[in-house]
């Protein structure tokens, strides 16, 4: 009998034993000679069996050991199961084997000596049970076994600790070749999708959009989902197509399978580290090839391989060695975009372009170029644009090779597609190809937000053009009145538009000067303090922040009643040039209308502007009030202009 248990115990049930598929349990079959007492003690003891026919099962279902040409279910599970099979369940199969040998040389031997043998499984096999049912009931795969294993680890029994300890060694060598794959050769070794970093072929453009009305508190102020969208990279964030993505965009956190004792700061660390790593091996640059990480590879190599060999797992160890990964990444980061790139003059030409830092040469485009994009587009336009681009710089004697990278871009719309309707001047963008590593820098996500504040700057720039030929026509054609009704008439578009200008160049004058060029003269300071390429990144990300936020463009009330009040101006000026030298009755009611809507919108920007709530979330709006009612005039107009 105490042979049949044994073969019983190994899985190999039959005769006196049997498994039922039912209760998945090792039972004896009744027979007459066994006592009640007896037959209880076994049915304990074949409790190990049938826990052990049951992870017989799991890891015939995960892995088929005699057909080599089957795919695993994955790296991690085919470590776990292989761990499984050859640690834990073999220290029992041995523990069989040396039960046996006692058999043999002593025939006296126990049920209960054999139960006491056995006594450590009895704890251990029904939690290692529980842990492959939670896995198997949640579907979980990849680096998710990690957290199912760290949790099921918390626990006051040594031989679940151990045996969970042993688990997770084995699924840490799985994870610790795919990081070194990946921090050292910028390689993603991930066939079945597995790791916690992925590429991917879609990016979210983080420009400035509208946001919903219940997010704002108060008037004024950027959300916490905002800030998130533009500083933060977003795990596994809503995506759209752009083949213009740089290596920078084309990685991301895999959120699912984020190992949960890993603080996500580390996790970034190991994402910029690979995606570095990968850019300078796919680079064509026979000199800086492979040289990101210097002759420093094999040193890294080992330290995590030391790591992954540890017999207990140190988070403070492999913090330290990425770190030093990291560091040394940096440094030549900085060296090829900061130092050899010139990135500060890079960052000059895209203020000039996108932020319209060079006045003349938009001047010059706003004139030359307003017949052309005052009208839909087709898809002529863009190379239409291009043309007169190129002319103005030509006319304006700017001979920068370095304008070449800049090119206008003017999306032509659809019968079906709502851009068809708008002008050019609406749909107006620049494009920017940088060159290599400063793809690294200028993404695309960066791109699209300089083109959210080109459109908002060029919007105001050419209401004051706009407005200066209005007063120059009023100048020349307007400048004889005949009857008193034509002084009266002239009175009036004077002071709309004498208010208009007044605030719109007040507007453009906040922009340049306390918006723009203050914040670039703190990102310069702030890039020519640090010889850390992330610092210097994050002082670039946090410049095109502020401008967004102090451009309004986050904030839905200011820029509402910016648009209506540029709207306005737009009307005014479309209608003084369409009239004559007298103002006809329908010219002048539709002249009083939006007079009307410009005080009504200037009210309601002042009180923002003064706004309590909006000062404390807001500090900026105080510079564009100072701006505006520097001489209290706008105060003492009953808060509204006109």
């Amino acid at each position: 009998m105490l042979h049949e248990l044994i073969l019983a115990l190994n899985g190999h049930v039959g005769g006196l034993f049997s498994f039922d598929e039912s209760s998945k349990l090792v039972k004896v079959n009744s027979v007459a000679f066994l006592h009640p007492g007896e037959k209880s003690l076994l049915n304990r003891i074949c409790e190990h069996a049938g826990y052990y026919k049951q992870f017989q099962q799991f890891i015939e279902c995960h892995i088929n050991f005699n057909d080599q040409s089957e795919i695993p279910p994955g790296l991690y599970m085919n470590a776990l199961c292989y761990c499984l099979r050859d640690d834990i369940l073999s220290e029992y199969e041995n523990s069989l084997v040396l039960l046996e040998q006692e058999i043999l040389l002593n025939s006296d031997i126990k049920l209960t000596y054999i139960q006491y043998k056995l006594q450590d499984y009895a704890l251990l096999f029904p939690a290692l049970l529980q842990f492959l049912q939670n896995l198997e009931s949640r579907k979980l795969r990849g680096c998710q076994l990690l957290g199912l294993v760290e949790k099921h680890s918390s626990t006051g029994i040594p031989t679940v600790q151990v045996a969970m300890n042993r688990l997770r060694f084995s699924l840490h060598q799985v994870m610790y070749k795919q990081l070194s794959s990946w921090l050292l050769q910028g390689t993603l070794m991930d066939p079945y999708s597995e790791f916690f970093v992925h590429k991917v072929k879609k990016i979210k453009s983080l420009t400035a959009t509208p946001v919903n009305q219940d997010n704002e508190i108060g008037i004024g102020g950027i959300t916490g989902e905002q800030l998130q969208q533009i500083q933060g990279r977003k795990v596994d964030s809503e995506l759209k197509d752009d083949s213009s993505s740089t290596y920078f965009e084309q990685f991301s956190l895999r959120g699912e399978m984020l190992p949960p004792y890993l603080p996500i700061r580390l996790l970034h660390k190991i994402v910029f580290i690979g995606e570095s790593v990968d850019m300078f091996e796919d680079n064509e640059n026979i000199n800086t090839k492979k040289s990101i990480l210097k002759d420093r590879v094999m040193e890294f190599s080992k330290e995590l391989y030391s790591l992954s060999q540890a017999p207990t797992f140190l988070l403070i160890d492999m913090e330290n060695v990425i770190d030093s990964i990291r560091a040394c990444v940096t440094e030549r980061l900085w060296e090829f975009v900061v130092k050899e790139s010139r990135l500060q003059d890079h960052l000059h030409r895209l203020k000039d372009i996108f932020l319209l830092g060079r006045g003349d040469l938009f001047q010059a485009l706003i004139e030359a170029a307003d017949v052309l994009l005052c009208c839909p587009p087709s898809p002529m336009t863009t190379h239409d644009a291009n043309r007169v681009f190129h002319q103005v710089i030509r006319s304006l004697d700017m001979n920068d090779d370095s304008l070449q990278q800049f090119r206008l871009s003017v999306e032509a719309g659809t019968k079906d597609n709502p851009v068809a309707k708008a002008s050019g001047w609406a749909v107006l963008s620049v494009q920017y190809k940088a060159e290599w590593p400063l793809q690294v820098f200028f993404t695309s996500v960066a791109i699209d937000r300089y083109n959210s504040i080109f459109k908002f700057l060029l919007a105001v720039r050419r209401v004051q053009v706009a407005l200066h030929k209005a007063w120059k026509r009023q100048m020349t054609k307007w400048s004889w009145a005949n009857s008193e009704q034509d002084q009266s008439d002239q009175l009036l578009l004077s002071q709309i538009r004498n208010h208009m200008q007044f605030l719109v160049d007040n507007l453009l004058t906040y922009l340049q000067v306390d918006v723009i060029e203050s914040q670039f003269h703190e990102m310069l300071e702030k890039i020519n303090s640090s010889k850390d390429f992330e610092i210097i990144r994050s002082a670039h990300e946090t410049f095109q922040t502020n401008l967004l936020a102090q451009c309004f463009l986050l904030n839905v009330p200011v820029n509402h009643c910016l648009m209506c009040i540029l709207e306005s101006c737009t009307s005014f000026c479309t209608l003084f040039e369409s009239a004559s030298n007298r103002l006809t009755v329908d010219q002048l009611e539709h002249c009083q209308a939006l007079q009307a809507m410009f005080k009504k919108q200037t009210l309601l920007l002042f009180k923002i502007l003064t706004s309590t709530k909006t000062h404390q979330r807001n500090p900026y709006l105080v510079q564009l009030l100072l701006r505006i009612d520097f001489n209290k005039y706008f105060t003492s107009a009953g808060q509204q202009l006109g």
